[in-house]
Parts: structure tokens; C-alpha cells; sequence
């Protein structure tokens, strides 16, 4: 990454539920969990126009140029968990996804922002298997695809001066 400047860019923000537990109890098979899991979320953000900045531990950080792929993504991820799930028995996977329509800063080689910042704190605001969107990302793929969402109204995100709905 050796951009320099701001990017307006749809903002997917990723996390495994209870990793630290579970890398406590197993840590063999939950590495061959994040192994499929890694696997599902880079193939799903190629599939959609994504472009992975970076993972950090069992996060993914994930920017598109569209609001609708970054959603649409987001769906199949859950999706692909929803069914991998119901099969593994004790083996299951549970995500939080946050996406936010915002500006990323380029730096050196990593990527910074408030944008990235607020989807960071809307997928800690999801229920375990679900996705949080910011009201800037619901009213860009209103009517362009089929979801059922819940108005969340006016959160409060750590470190987050500014309103944002959800």
C-alpha cells in the first residue's frame, strides 16, 4: 500500500466471537477454524470486488468500492457460517461484521480513519452472526438489495465523537 491520501470506500470490519476462548480450550482446532475462516472471507471479498487491507489476528479489515458488494458479501459470509454451523457440531464459527461508508487514510503501509474506526465499533455492536451497517451504508443499498434490518437509532461507539445510527 503505498497510497498516501483519502479513499471513500465502503468498510467491512470483521470478528470472530469468543476467539480468545476458544483458542484457550483448543488451540489446534481453532487454528484450523481460522484457516477456513481466512479462506472464506478472502474468496467472498474477491468474489465482490473487495479488497482485504489487512487481518489482525481473527479480524479482517476489508474495503469495496460499492456499498451494495460490501453488504452483499457480508450476507455470504454470514450465510457460509449460518450453514458450516448447523454441520460442525461443536466446531462453530460465529462472526460480528460492521460496515461503514467512510474516508480511509492511506499511510505508509497501513490504513487508518475515523471510517475504519466506526466500523470497527459497529461490529462490536453486532449480535453474534450478524451485521451492523451504519445508516450511511443502509440508505446506499435501500431498495438495491433484499435484507431485513432493525433501526438501532442513535448509538454511542467508544471514541466516537460524532452521531452515528445504525
Amino acid at each position: 500500500m503505498e497510497h498516501k491520501d483519502y479513499r471513500l470506500a465502503a468498510i467491512m470490519f470483521t470478528d470472530i466471537v469468543g476467539f480468545s476462548r476458544m483458542m484457550g480450550s483448543d488451540e489446534a482446532g481453532t487454528l484450523q477454524l481460522l484457516r477456513y475462516h481466512n479462506e472464506v472471507i478472502t474468496e467472498a471479498a474477491a468474489r465482490r470486488n473487495g479488497t482485504v487491507i489487512k487481518t489482525i489476528g481473527d479480524a479482517f479489515l476489508v474495503d469495496f468500492r460499492s456499498t451494495v458488494d460490501a453488504l452483499r458479501c457480508a450476507m455470504e459470509i454470514q450465510d457460509t457460517f449460518y450453514v458450516h454451523n448447523k454441520e460442525a457440531g461443536a466446531k462453530t464459527l460465529l462472526l460480528r461484521i460492521g460496515i461503514h461508508l467512510g474516508d480511509i487514510y492511506f499511510f505508509e503501509n497501513d490504513a487508518l480513519g475515523e471510517g475504519i474506526n466506526i466500523a470497527s465499533r459497529l461490529q462490536g455492536m453486532a449480535r453474534p452472526g450478524c451485521i451492523c451497517l451504519s445508516q450511511d451504508v443502509y440508505n446506499q443499498v435501500l431498495n438495491k438489495i433484499e435484507f431485513r434490518a432493525e433501526k438501532l437509532g442513535k448509538v454511542s461507539l467508544k471514541n466516537i465523537t460524532k452521531e452515528v445510527h445504525a
